[in-house]
Order: C-alpha cells, then structure tokens, then sequence
C-alpha cells in the first residue's frame, strides 16, 4: 500500500531546504520528529535514509529504505534511492538489482544507468560495467552530463586515458568531471592541465560553501594540544578490558595516506572484520557532557574522569562505543567470516581525524593496537588536491587551507608521542610499506594473531571498502605513487615554506 501522499508529502518542505543546503544534522533532527509523529510517512523514511547516509550512518540508513519501499511501492525513484543506499552500505548484489530496477522503470533516465554502471565497479564487474556504459552511450550520448564521467572511469579502468578524455571533452564540467578528468591528464603526463582541472574543481567547491574555518580549527588543536600536558591526562582511569565481543583496531592517519590499504590487509584476515570509517569514536565524545554531568569542551571536560562520581565512566564509554561500533558491523561480524573463524576476535576502525583522539582512544582500549600511518607530506597534499574529498570540515577544498590542517596534525602529534608514553602505537610509514607489504603486515597483526597469504594478497580478498581507494586496493601493492608529487613540484610552491619543515621533521626531503 502506498503513501497517502503519494509524492506530495507535506511533512518534508523544512527537512528538504536543509538538505538542499547541506546542513545534514538540522534535516536529521527535523525528521527524527517527522517519524516519531508519522512513523507511516514513507517519504520521510526514505528522506531520512538518505540522511543517514550522508551522516555516516549507512547501516542505520538501511532499516528506513526498507520501510519507505515497504510503503511507496515499486517505483523508479524508490529503487534508485534503495541502490544508492546498499551501495554506501556495501551489499552491493542488493545495489546492483536496486539500480537494474530503476533502469528498467526509468530508461530514459541517464542518472540511473550511470548509478548501475558505478555500482558494477565498486563490486568490480567491469564486464558488465562497460555494456552499461555501451548502452547509455548508445541511447543518450558520450557527453551526456550524467554519463561522461562513468564512462571516462570505465575507460581508465582498461587503461586507456586518451579514450577517457574523449568523455570529458569541453568545457562546463562538474567537481567530479574534473576531479576525474584531472586525473586523466596526470596519466597522459600532463600535469599542468591535471592540476588546473583539480584547482577549478576546488573553487567549484568553496563556491558552494565547503570552506575550512582556520581560526575555529587553530582553537580547537590548541585545546587538543592542552590534553597532551604533562600531568593533564595522562593518569586518568582507564577501562578495563572488555571480556565479550571483537575488539577495536585503530587505523589513524591523514586522508590518502594509505590507511584503506592497511584495513583491506587486516580485514582480510578471517578473525578481523573491516569497520571502514566507523562513527562509534565520535558519538561518544558527543555523549561526553550528559554522562560527566558537567559542559566543558572536549577534550578538557575528559579531566572529569578524576571524580569520584564518574568512577564508572570509562567502563560505560567503552561500552557505549563498542554497542555502537558492533551494530554497524553488524553483517561483517555474523555473515562476512566462515563459520569456522566465528567470532570475530577485532574490526577495525579508520574514521579520519581519529588520530587526533589518541588520548581517548587509550583511555577507552589501552590494549587495542593504534595503527599510525605516515605518508610523505606532499605526496598526500597532491592525492588530496585530485580528489573530491569533505573530510574533517572541507580540510582538503584549498591547497593553502590543507597544508596548515597537515601541519596541525603533525605538531599535535608529536606532542601525544611525548607526552604520552602509554599509548599502543605502531607506526607504519607508506614508503616502506609498499616497498615490503608481508614485513609491514606482520608488524601491524594485533596481539595473538599471524598474519595469512591472504593479508598477504589482500587484493584479491571478497572485500570491499566504499572509500574513494575502493579500485585501488584491488591492485597488487606498488610503489607507483611513491614520489608522484615530483611531477607537481611547481604548483606545490606557495605551501612549501609552510610544509618544510614538517617534511624535514618527518624525515622526508623535496
């Protein structure tokens, strides 16, 4: 039975202009009172999936598509939002059906052959990804706005970038189109065209507000950098160890510094299970302020802890993360594994900007392994100026804007080696890792484990990370991107007084 609306809902007018405005949180909380007042508003638990996803929270998006499609019906536009949804959660058979639906209900819609064609690469069909992209071509033209950048990734897929640039010919592109087309000229050596493309798409993107605000992020790695004081936090109460249930591996590091590289070599483990960006860490700090019974800003109001009253705090933390933690696993941990290998012992935890929560993170899982990834600096200023990436407030949207936030991260870290002795690191530099992956994966095995050949060859493992690194780390380790910023060497002038020091602190050279 349909909506009684039937795509008029009345109660969606405030909830879509915020998410038209990007302002997810202000849509989610708007249609969090939508469905506790019409929990049979189908239009509203598909709007909310759709929240929910860009929020992080894919595996709470699920439950509400399949409500809003219980209610709705069949329709184009229901199964197009199902498969954009299975998609972010990685049940890819169920996204790829979603979006054969829509194409079926909706041919003439060029958006859904070219979600179908997106999703038969993350699962990497390419067969069947290139006939999808042969029938849009066919039916609504290679420039086609919805198509081109689709059809220029199936061609640098068979590697063959002056095919690809053929679909990105012209001028009026999008952010991706030129992200991707960016990328194409880099493959043809032509790096200054590259970077002009990845520049233009980086203004697109400040144009429609996704802008880093440097003195709110300068207050708050001052107050980061106050919790690594000797003295401050580093003898507050920690949580014992949790006797159920897999464990946390945390994989910290920068965005494009090779951190889904490392999880796709642990989860391929048969007793890990890969996390992806889990939202686990940051919920609880936002639980913080009602458990402590006090408002102070984090992480300052951790010192807290010391009080009597909140002897039982970190226990509860730690609970409350793993609760978190376990019900976004959900399918990894009870279908992922063979049955053999059940239960899963650890998952992993990659969320960007985890490494400035090391304090935290040691306070909650002394025990767990911190996996402390370093790239060069200026080879990840690079992948991070080629890619549409909104991480940790819009840090990668300006060349200037990211080389500080690299500085920051740096310096703060520094000060938690320092200072906190306790903390379980394990450091990985990228460099030496692709140049001997076995020796770097069995030095980042947590406690107990060996790794197998399947860590090993983790490229060929069944699974699959929704990250922009998704195709990547289905390719054998190499050291191709080692050094890549060479070829931008030019461009990267106007941060190199702000970078050098840091590259020389780390032990890397220009």
């Amino acid at each position: 039975m349909g909506c009684w609306c039937k795509g008029q809902c009345p109660h969606l007018a405030a909830p879509v202009a915020a998410i038209n405005a990007g302002q997810w949180a202000r849509a989610a909380g708007l249609l969090r009172r939508v469905l506790i007042e019409n929990p049979g508003c189908g239009e509203s638990h598909m709007a909310f999936a759709h929240v929910l996803q860009e929020q992080n929270y894919g595996f709470a998006a699920v439950p509400h598509m399949e409500t809003a499609e219980r209610i709705l019906g069949p329709s184009a536009i229901v199964s197009g939002h199902k498969a954009n949804i299975m998609r972010n959660a990685m049940r890819l058979p169920e996204a790829i059906a979603a979006a054969t639906a829509a194409v079926s209900a909706a041919p003439e819609n060029p958006q859904y052959h070219a979600m179908l064609a997106n999703h038969y690469q993350a699962e990497g069909r390419l067969d069947e990804m290139d006939a999808a992209i042969f029938e849009a071509v066919k039916r609504f033209g290679a420039t086609n706005p919805a198509i081109r950048r689709m059809g220029a990734i199936a061609a640098m897929e068979r590697k063959e970038p002056a095919r690809a640039l053929e679909y990105l010919a012209g001028d009026n592109l999008g952010e991706l189109d030129l992200f991707e087309r960016g990328r194409v000229f880099e493959a043809l050596g032509e790096y200054g065209r590259a970077w002009s493309d990845w520049m233009s798409a980086k203004e697109l993107q400040r144009k429609r507000g996704c802008i880093w605000n440097k003195p709110e992020a300068e207050r708050r790695f001052a107050l980061l950098a106050d919790s690594a004081r000797p003295g401050r936090f580093d003898k507050l109460p920690k949580a014992p160890p949790a006797t159920i249930g897999p464990q946390p591996i945390f994989i910290t590091g920068l965005p494009r510094s090779g951190t889904t590289m490392l999880e796709a070599a642990l989860s391929a483990h048969p007793t890990i299970a890969g996390g992806d960006e889990m939202m686990a860490l940051p919920d609880t700090i936002q639980l913080l302020p009602g458990l402590l019974n006090m408002r102070a800003p984090y992480p300052l109001i951790l010192g807290a802890l010391r009080l009597a009253e909140n002897a039982a705090a970190p226990e509860l933390l730690r609970d409350f993360y793993l609760r978190r933690a376990w019900q976004k696993l959900g399918q990894a941990v009870l279908n992922d594994k063979p049955r053999e290998a059940r239960p899963v012992r650890w998952f992993t935890d990659k969320m960007p900007s985890n490494e400035l929560h090391w304090p935290l993170i040691n306070l909650l899982f002394p025990a767990s392994p911190i996996i402390a990834t370093r790239r060069h600096p200026l080879d990840v200023v690079v992948s991070n100026m080629a890619h549409f990436l909104v991480h940790g407030g819009f840090i990668s949207c300006s060349l200037d804007g990211f080389a500080a936030h690299l500085v920051m991260v740096a310096d703060l870290l520094e000060l938690y080696e320092r200072y906190l002795p306790a903390l379980n690191l394990k450091r990985v530099p990228y460099e030496q890792f692709v140049a001997d992956h076995r020796a770097g994966i069995d030095a980042i095995m947590p406690p107990g484990l060996v790794a197998t050949e399947g860590c090993y060859d983790f490229h060929l493992s069944a699974w699959r990370s929704r990250t922009i690194s998704h195709r990547q780390i289905k390719q054998a380790v190499n050291d191709k991107s080692v050094g890549r910023y060479k070829n931008f060497l030019p461009f990267l002038e106007p941060v190199l007084p702000t970078l050098a020091p840091t590259i020389e602190r780390l032990g890397y050279g220009i």
